[in-house]
């Protein structure tokens, strides 16, 4: 714009180029972390927290739960941290904010990084590996709804079917009560040499075993066997079975003695002893007690095992009983059957079998009782082996007096 004299002359300007862009600014500050999100079922007496106004530190944002009936609930954020109590319940809207309850959607697929999943329903759940593509479990319908271990329940290791029985492979079962377990196959139990221990997963239990075979290097003079026998509640029905032989390639020698706590006892024999001693034997036992006592160990069983000398085998009895002038006064038969006996004559009896045997296949023996006539030292003799009956001679000299005998009648049917 121009002025001569009094005339103003007006001339548009031309536009001028932009400028250049200005730099870049420096980079902000970071924001602060979020919060962390709690979700729990309301209570009174718990700190609900709401932290969104901290600007350090580790912040918290609750949210609580409230079940409203079978297949309902309601969820509240906390506004204000505070303890819950009956004078601040979710209601209170200066304390909580309730979450709008959306209509039922339908949606054949979801994915929700932090899920709370109320009373759910479905044909499907598969839980994923940590490569999120191979599947690990599963819950499902048809005949096993729930499997773990593998893709299928087919092949999975742990599965429960829709009936209830469950199947699990390499199972741990501690400290449970198993009520009418039918077992097929075998259980079984390793053979332990005595004062081995087991630690079960690093965490200083150990485990004991029910089978031991000899004792520490050397044989049992190191009391190893004490500390494998024990004497509490837990061992009430407990089988054990102890061998003295040979074991990891050591062969030992000498016997084995326990001796029992006070108030404690090996039962054998039909009697309670303090000490059980074992040789070139394996001896079985179980432990007895009630629901507040144990007892002890019934000795069940002996059996000789590569021994030194020779002992020999069991007899197998039949019969046996007490014969007084032809009255049988006493009887055992391993059966329950009954032997009759009977005077034939002057010192001659017959003793009649419950049923007929090949004479062949028994044995008797004899053992003189009393003399009638007198003390006289009487002596018995068979004379006659039937299948059905033997007969018997007694006497204190060369004829036939009258007098009494013990029998023992075994089985040679196993004879060769």
């Amino acid at each position: 714009m121009k002025i001569q004299g009094h005339i103003v002359v007006r001339r548009r300007a031309k536009n001028g180029n932009d400028g250049k862009p200005g730099d870049n600014g420096n980079p902000g500050k970071n924001g602060l972390p979020g919060c962390i999100h709690r979700q729990s079922e309301w209570v009174v007496g718990v700190e609900y927290r709401n932290d969104e106004a901290l600007t350090s530190g580790t912040r918290y944002l609750d949210i609580a739960i409230v079940t409203t009936g079978a297949n309902t609930f309601n969820a509240y954020k906390c506004l204000k941290t505070h303890v819950s109590s009956t004078s601040i319940p979710v209601t209170n809207t200066t304390y909580w904010q309730k979450f709008n309850t959306l209509q039922p959607v339908y949606t054949p697929f979801i994915i929700a990084p932090n899920a709370i999943l109320h009373f759910m329903q479905g044909n499907q759940l598969l839980i994923m590996k940590s490569d999120n593509k191979t599947v690990a479990a599963g819950l499902v319908g048809g005949n096993y709804p729930l499997w773990v271990g593998a893709t299928a329940p087919s092949s999975a290791p742990f599965k429960v079917s829709i009936t209830g029985i469950m199947t699990a492979e390499g199972a741990i079962v501690k400290n449970s009560i198993l009520q009418n377990v039918k077992i097929t196959g075998t259980v079984r139990q390793p053979w332990s040499r005595s004062g081995i221990y087991i630690s079960v997963g690093g965490s200083g239990e150990t485990m004991s075993f029910d089978n031991i075979a000899a004792g520490a290097s050397g044989g049992w003079g190191d009391g190893s066997i004490n500390s494998m026998i024990t004497w509490t509640l837990a061992d009430s029905g407990r089988t054990m079975r102890i061998a003295n032989w040979k074991f990891d390639g050591e062969t030992f020698t000498g016997t084995v003695d326990v001796t029992a706590p006070s108030g404690k006892y090996f039962f054998e024999d039909g009697i309670q002893k303090t000490k059980l001693t074992l040789s070139r034997e394996v001896i079985e036992l179980m432990g007895y007690g009630d629901s507040s006592n144990f007892y002890g160990w019934i000795v069940l069983n002996r059996v000789d095992f590569m021994t030194t000398k020779r002992y020999g085998s069991c007899r197998k009895v039949l019969f046996s009983g007490v014969v007084s002038n032809g009255t049988m006064i006493l009887q055992k038969t391993f059966d329950g059957s009954k032997l009759t006996s009977s005077r034939i004559g002057t010192g001659y009896y017959q003793v009649t079998l419950p049923y007929s045997l090949p004479h062949d296949e028994y044995a008797i023996f004899l053992t003189g009782y009393t003399c009638v006539r007198g003390n006289n030292i009487i002596y018995a003799s068979v004379n006659v082996q039937n299948p059905g009956y033997f007969t018997v001679y007694t006497g204190d000299d060369s004829s036939p007096n009258d007098g009494g005998f013990t029998y023992e009648v075994i089985s040679t049917a196993d004879w060769v």
